[in-house]
């Protein structure tokens, strides 16, 4: 809810000061402006889309499971690939092509697009609460 309180405001912003190209573009991509951000732009957007909305693979916004899994899981699932029978396709396994630290930057810019509520349950789930 407070991203999506902060995305109408954003947009609000834009009409009010008649902003449009690049300076629209840079408001809309503000949450995707992180070292984790990136690296989801850069490896990720074929499979769970642009906005991490979902497509080939689950949305990894507000929307979609991820929150319901503890980082250990989370980690896991990036590094070692994820196979279940019967799906549409397949998580690739991503831990020879991205450090341990730009796993993590990922994992951050995940919790970064959730509600408040979906972020304190997976830290519990995780263990940090």
């Amino acid at each position: 809810m407070k991203q999506a309180l902060v995305n109408s405001l954003l947009l609000s912003l834009v009409a009010f000061l008649g902003l449009t190209g690049c300076a629209a573009q840079q408001l809309a991509i503000a949450p995707f402006d992180s070292p984790g951000g990136r690296l989801f732009l850069q490896h990720c957007t074929g499979c769970h889309g642009e906005r991490a909305q979902g497509g080939v693979g689950p949305p990894l916004d507000a929307t979609g499971h991820a929150s319901d899994h503890p980082d250990s899981e989370l980690i896991r699932g990036m590094t070692q690939g994820i196979r279940r029978p019967g799906a549409s396709g397949e998580m690739p396994a991503w831990g020879g092509r991205l450090s341990p630290r730009e796993v993590q930057q990922l994992i951050e810019f995940m919790k970064s697009l959730w509600t408040d509520d979906q972020r304190y349950v997976q830290s519990v789930l995780t263990g940090n609460k």
